[in-house]
């Protein structure tokens, strides 16, 4: 079994962000909505 390698078409810039979960149904240029952080009183980040 071969690992999946990242593939980035262009160059990164600083501050940039990588989407890496959801990636089969999205489309290049298509825009994402950045999740934020599970709260600390989330405990196990199930919520």
């Amino acid at each position: 079994m071969q690992k999946a390698m990242p593939f980035l078409k262009g160059n990164l810039k600083p501050n940039d962000v990588v989407v890496s979960a959801g990636i089969h149904s999205i489309r290049e240029g298509q825009k994402v909505k950045q999740l934020e952080p599970p709260a600390k009183s989330n405990i196990g980040g199930l919520l």
